[in-house]
């Protein structure tokens, strides 16, 4: 009999451990699809379960969410929907310690404003995603044409704040004027009344002195909607 009941105890013992693996993995994949960047570092630094006798009870888990609104990183909880040895079902809150690190843009050396941000300026950097500037670009986005908004410091994380896009039109610049009408594209000169970046709304004045609004559509180009 102490056998069979020493028996009986290892089972219990391992059917538990597989249950908190389990709960182990379906946070890991609720963070990751949390955070949704393929190149972070995730990592579980310890977790617990609110009910533990809850959890030594539990033969399979369904799911592992996290709370609505709950950020990935630092003290987080989930919900564990667990199916319990006699076949009812029971849930369970985990709270986790979690770090997160994502590569963001730093810059390399010392820019000054209005220059472009090209890979001699910047490089991709893993900071923890916890006490990120806000607005902090990822490495993932594309600096392509953006230019330093200010004077940008070494080692700095880059924000979309701190970056700008070129002026293509400038007030009393003669621009591209397209716009369709019934269904016919026409083109025709006018002049800028205002300067203007790519895809902002500026106002152009015809020769007839007719005066419409478009976007800036490239260097000198105006689109009328």
């Amino acid at each position: 009999m102490r056998a069979l009941a020493i028996a009986i105890l290892l089972l219990a013992v391992d059917a538990t451990a597989d249950v908190r693996a389990d709960v182990r993995t379906r946070l890991s994949i609720a963070l990751e699809n949390a955070v949704d960047d393929g190149s972070a570092d995730i990592r579980i630094k310890g977790w617990k379960a609110s009910q533990r006798s809850v959890l030594r009870k539990a033969r399979r888990v369904m799911s592992v969410d996290l709370l609505s609104g709950e950020r990935p990183y630092g003290q987080v909880t989930a919900r564990a929907r667990l199916v319990l040895r006699d076949g009812t079902e029971k849930s369970i809150f985990v709270q986790a310690n979690v770090e997160v690190d994502v590569p963001v843009w730093v810059v390399e050396r010392r820019t000054g404003r209005g220059a472009p941000l090209s890979g001699f300026s910047v490089r991709a950097e893993k900071r923890p995603l916890q006490g990120l500037p806000s607005g902090a670009i990822r490495a993932t986005t594309s600096l392509t044409g953006r230019l330093a908004a200010r004077t940008l410091t070494r080692g700095s994380v880059l924000t979309r704040g701190a970056t700008t896009t070129p002026v293509l039109v400038r007030r009393g610049d003669s621009v591209n004027v397209t716009a369709n009408v019934g269904g016919v594209r026409v083109r025709t000169r006018a002049t800028a009344m205002g300067s203007g970046r790519m895809g902002q709304r500026i106002n152009v004045r015809l020769a007839s002195r007719r005066v419409l609004s478009g976007r800036v559509d490239g260097t000198n180009k105006v689109a009328v909607q």
